[in-house]
């Protein structure tokens, strides 16, 4: 008996020093600023070449109840800014199919009764390609071209086929504020609430939700910005409480960076601040996750 307790402890100890060791690494990433004084402050896509894509919602008016931005923009990783579409009202979210076509959304909010899904191709030309209820917001593209469109102010998550068919996936009250999502390795749609902080996984065929994680204690109405997925985690950004958040598909949460103070100064994971962090999005071959921020503008970017 004794001689098993002293391997019981053993393993344990085994294991905390593995634990300690991730923890140890993740306090050495660093959170860079690639652009200062950044325009664009809603969703951002990363191409297959590096290319940033982002969408500038701009300040909330309060009396029309509508963003003021109107851009989308391209960054290269090194920072350079040009424009990809403008003239739009405060786009939001976006995502790009196997043929270089980028999608967003726009005309979001005011009445609150609808808003119109747009396409760039890569040779620059816009058009709308539906009108979808509510307040459509984040967009997620899957391998076959399919997009699956989060709805801000329907509890409703669209689905507009390769062939330009609309269709609902699923109608539920607990899909009330969603904005981030995204798409995981089995084909599963990953999106999160705006509200509450809850993020949930949607069976693309059924529709069936589950919840994988509410994560506790977040700024009520302004708790998740947007998602992305990385390396088989889930990071969020916690756009009221100033925060970058890991959770695993089991449901377990961290802290990937930010004291929670309402700045914008880099260096390491867990000394950097962030300013009302919203967009996110993973270069997968750099290995950098960008974020935008709806507060000081910037787009930065922690690099593992």
């Amino acid at each position: 008996m004794k001689q098993f307790s002293q391997i019981f402890l053993l393993f344990t100890f085994i294991l905390g020093v593995f634990a300690c060791t991730e923890d140890d690494s993740n306090r050495e990433l660093l959170v860079e600023t690639l652009v200062p004084d950044f325009a664009a402050s809603d969703g951002l896509f990363v191409a297959p070449d590096g290319t940033i894509v982002a969408s500038d919602f701009g300040a909330f008016d309060n009396d029309l109840q509508i963003g003021l931005g109107t851009n989308v923009f391209s960054v290269t990783p090194e920072g350079t800014v040009s424009e990809k579409a403008t003239g739009f009202v405060a786009p939001m979210g976006g995502g790009m199919d196997s043929q270089g076509n980028f999608y967003f959304t726009h005309e979001n909010g005011g009445d609150g009764v609808d808003g119109k899904v747009v396409r760039v191709t890569p040779s620059g030309n816009t058009s709308e390609i539906a009108t979808l209820s509510g307040w459509p917001s984040g967009i997620a593209v899957d391998d076959d071209d399919n997009l699956y469109i989060a709805n801000f102010a329907g509890p409703l998550l669209h689905k507009i086929a390769s062939d330009g068919t609309v269709s609902v996936v699923v109608q539920d009250n607990r899909l009330l504020g969603c904005v981030g999502v995204d798409i995981d390795k089995t084909g599963n749609i990953i999106t999160a609430n705006f509200y509450d902080g809850s993020i949930y996984r949607v069976d693309s065929s059924s529709g069936d939700i589950s919840l994988i994680v509410q994560i506790p204690d977040l700024v009520e109405f302004f708790a998740i910005g947007y998602i992305t997925l990385f390396e088989g985690a889930i990071y969020a950004t916690g756009i009221g409480d100033n925060k970058i958040f890991k959770v695993t598909m089991d449901g377990q949460i961290s802290t990937l960076a930010g004291t929670g103070a309402n700045s914008s100064s880099d260096g390491l994971v867990a000394e950097a601040t962030f300013s009302n962090p919203n967009g996110i999005a993973a270069d997968t071959a750099r290995r950098r996750l960008y974020i935008s921020q709806f507060g000081e503008r910037a787009l930065r970017f922690i690099q593992f």
